[in-house]
C-alpha cells in the first residue's frame, strides 16, 4: 500500500477535512508561540508511542461508531416490530368489534331472504321504538321546561 492510499484510508475516519485540521493545528501552535525553529526533534521512541496512541484512539472511535450503528439498527427494528404489533392489535380489535356488532345469528338472518310478514313485524317494532323515543323526549322537554319556569319564579 502506498502512502497516498494509506493517507486516503486515514482520511475516511476523520469527520473534518485535512485542510481544516491543518488550520486548527497551525492556529493553536501560533497562539502558544510554537514555531518550527523552536521545536526540538522528536525521538523515534516518542514517535512510536504517538503512533500507537493514535492507532488505539482510531480503533476506539471505529468501535464506538460501529456500536452506534448497531444500536441504531436495533432501535429501528424495535420500532418496526412495535409498529407491526400495534397494527396487528388494531386489526384484531376491529375484527372483534365487527363480531360484536354483527353476531352470527344476525349475519345468518341477513343472508336469507326476508318474508313479508317478518318485514312487517320488523317495521312495526321500529315504529313502536320511534313512538317510545318521542314520548321520552317529550317528557324530558316538559320536565326541563318546568325546571326553567321554577327558576324564573
Amino acid at each position: 500500500m502506498t502512502q497516498d492510499e494509506n493517507q486516503e484510508k486515514k482520511d475516511e475516519g476523520f469527520l473534518l477535512p485535512n485542510s481544516v485540521v491543518e488550520l486548527l493545528i497551525s492556529d493553536s501552535f501560533q497562539r502558544n508561540g510554537i514555531s518550527m525553529e523552536s521545536t526540538e526533534p522528536v525521538s523515534d521512541e516518542n514517535k512510536e508511542q504517538m503512533r500507537r496512541m493514535i492507532d488505539d484512539l482510531s480503533r476506539q472511535v471505529t468501535q464506538y461508531m460501529d456500536q452506534q450503528k448497531k444500536n441504531e439498527e436495533e432501535r429501528k427494528n424495535l420500532v418496526n416490530q412495535a409498529d407491526y404489533e400495534a397494527f396487528m392489535r388494531e386489526q384484531q380489535r376491529k375484527k372483534e368489534q365487527s363480531r360484536r356488532m354483527n353476531p352470527p345469528a344476525a349475519r345468518r338472518e341477513e343472508a336469507r331472504p326476508v318474508s313479508r310478514s317478518s318485514e312487517r313485524a320488523r317495521e312495526d317494532r321500529l315504529k313502536e321504538e320511534r313512538v317510545k323515543k318521542k314520548k321520552v323526549e317529550k317528557r324530558t322537554r316538559s320536565t326541563e321546561e318546568k325546571k326553567k319556569r321554577k327558576k324564573k319564579d
